[in-house]
């Protein structure tokens, strides 16, 4: 098994993210840290959903790779500049207001259902999750998201929708 399989596996079955071995020196705890960082930068980073970290005041923090490539836009543009909403589509933003209501009332939020525009204008729907951080006055600082793509999930019910409709007025017509 390779370190970065050895740092993975103790990732994945040990309470602790620090892999649970004894190594023989300094230079292998370094070595096999570096690793392990980088197995787990690759791990958020190309995910097969989004992950971002928000501010306060909804402004991003952190970002991964696949947000930003559905979002069509650089990390240099968005984190400590632009806000999450700033992505919202015109029919999500009550959504999304009352989600996040929920997460700061709550901590928590899961599978809200929204749609953001890139930044090419079109449009993506996303099922949205969240958890939020507070301070000691118990007032929310950040919060981390998780967005997973619906949008084949959103067409295949939009063609469902459509053949009800058609079968609905195929039964209207059909004389009795």
């Amino acid at each position: 098994m390779s370190a970065k399989d050895r740092c993975m596996y103790c990732i994945a079955t040990s309470p602790s993210p620090i892999p649970m071995r004894r190594p023989a020196d300094d230079f292998a705890v370094t070595l096999d840290f570096a690793v392990c960082a980088d197995a787990v930068f690759d791990w958020y980073n190309n995910a097969p959903c989004g992950y971002h970290l928000l501010d306060a005041h909804g402004r991003f923090l952190q970002i991964n790779n696949t947000a930003l490539r559905w979002l069509g836009c650089t990390r240099d543009s968005l984190v400590g500049l632009r806000t999450f909403q700033d992505f919202l589509a015109p029919d999500s933003v009550g959504a999304f207001d009352r989600c996040f209501a929920d997460l700061q009332k709550h901590g928590a939020v899961s599978e809200c259902e929204i749609r953001l525009c890139r930044a090419d204008g079109s449009l993506l729907d996303i099922s949205l999750s969240a958890t939020a951080d507070y301070d000691e006055t118990g007032v929310c600082v950040r919060s981390r998201y998780t967005l997973v793509d619906i949008s084949r999930q959103k067409a295949v019910e939009a063609k469902l929708r459509e053949r009800d409709t058609a079968i609905a007025g195929l039964l209207q017509a059909k004389p009795d």
